[in-house]
């Protein structure tokens, strides 16, 4: 296993990249803030890519070659081991060894385990959104999937409990709107009472029915009554026809006889149509009655129904909570398994906050020194960080990348316009005046 810690650039050579001939500039190892100037286009940017570009051939430049060349050349001296990356338009290859001369036989083995992959620049970083500098960070740390997979949990769940909780405030407005029935209603049978109804009124039909017939045999006897009469009138006026109209009266007297105890039992064995009158209305009454207690049983349902959605979307909105506080309290367990870089850092909502603010609300040296702070841990081993950009510094916080340079020991590459200031100054991409 490799064994590389605090390596820092001490001298790093540039040939036919970019923007630069030729270039050669040795450095004391000094942690502190080293300046790059120049003018604009004369070279400051190729030196600072020429870092990254030969430690990973992806950070190389589309076409690295300055024009007129056909090869080129990279070499870093780290200190414990010398990094070389030489390049053509169409290949490059990549040679480390050690300061005693021996050649790692997978130089990009080596590279792996000296530095993270993602280089952040300072002032890039503090440009992104809080969302974007929440993913860059995590994904330096190879948490971006982990810290992912449980936002997008929690999004899942903050949308059911939304949701639950909705179901329950509209719920709660019905159940204010509808009467408190009573509790020990018990639906009546509207079939059973129809029943009733229909034999009742079939009954008291029967009745008036059987009344008419009765009356129609009465009217019957009424006019055998009559002819009874006129036959006695004409026995008197014809006395010659008394035996044959005799004859006649004892059969009419038999068949009225006859007539009268049939009508006699049929009036007693018929109903009294007031009494079967009097059971169709009962029943009628009755089943008015019903339909009013199961409309109220209807009420009752429909009361209960309505506690019962609020008492589900209530356990549904308990239980989402539940979930809330289990997948906070992963990405706490998460973040706490994996340190960030500054201790006023943490993550809410799927951004980078700085003491549970926002970091972009922070102050802009408060931002400078999170932005080192996170630069910083990402590259332990390997104490070196670039910043372009760097003309928009002020004094404040130059002083402050100084400052922390020199406490946490890494050497901090500024590109600054202009040549007023000490440090490599760059003229036509060839080095001009170096004071390191």
């Amino acid at each position: 296993m490799f064994e590389f810690n605090d390596l820092k650039l001490m001298e790093i050579q540039i040939e036919q990249y970019m923007r630069i001939s030729g270039a050669c500039v040795q450095f004391t190892g000094e942690p502190g803030s080293i300046i790059i100037a120049g003018n604009n286009a004369q070279g400051k940017t190729s030196f600072i890519s020429s870092i990254w570009a030969a430690l990973d051939g992806h950070e190389m430049a589309r076409k690295p070659l300055k024009n007129g060349a056909t090869k080129g050349r990279i070499k870093l001296d780290l200190n414990e081991i010398i990094v070389e990356r030489t390049f053509t338009e169409k290949s490059d290859q990549l040679r480390v060894w050690a300061k005693d001369g021996m050649l790692y036989p997978e130089p990009a083995s080596v590279l792996k385990i000296l530095w993270n992959k993602i280089c952040i620049d300072p002032l890039e970083f503090m440009r992104l959104t809080p969302k974007d500098q929440a993913t860059r960070l995590l994904a330096s740390m190879g948490l971006e999937s982990a810290m992912a997979e449980l936002d997008s949990q929690l999004a899942e769940v903050n949308a059911v409990k939304a949701k639950a909780d909705a179901a329950k405030r509209e719920a709660e407005g019905r159940l204010s709107k509808l009467p408190i029935p009573s509790r020990d209603l018990a639906p009546k049978s509207i079939e059973v009472l129809l029943q009733a109804e229909s034999l009742a009124a079939g009954k008291a039909g029967a009745a008036f029915a059987e009344q008419e017939r009765i009356e129609r045999d009465g009217d019957t006897i009424g006019t055998m009554r009559a002819r009874f009469e006129d036959i006695m009138r004409e026995i008197a006026d014809l006395q010659a026809k008394i035996m044959q109209l005799e004859l006649e009266r004892d059969k009419l007297t038999d068949t009225i006889q006859v007539a009268r105890t049939t009508l006699d039992a049929a009036i007693a064995a018929a109903p009294n149509p007031q009494d079967a009158q009097a059971v169709w209305d009962a029943a009628r009454a009755e089943l008015a009655g019903a339909e009013s207690h199961n409309a109220k049983c209807r009420e009752l349902a429909e009361y209960t129904a309505t506690e019962q959605a609020i008492a589900d979307a209530r356990a549904q909105s308990e239980s989402a909570l539940e979930d809330q506080r289990r997948l906070k309290a992963s990405r706490k367990q998460l973040i706490s398994d994996n340190p960030l870089p500054m201790p006023e850092l943490s993550f809410a909502d799927g951004e980078l906050r700085y003491n549970d603010m926002p970091l972009e609300q922070a102050s802009g040296a408060e931002q400078l020194k999170a932005a080192l702070a996170i630069s910083m841990a990402l590259n332990p081993k390997l104490r070196i960080i670039t910043i372009k950009d760097g003309s928009l510094l002020d004094a404040e916080n130059m002083a402050i990348i100084g400052e922390m340079a020199q406490a946490k020991g890494y050497q901090v590459f500024i590109e600054r316009v202009g040549k007023g200031e000490l440090g490599i100054i760059f003229e036509d991409g060839e080095v001009e005046c170096s004071a390191t």
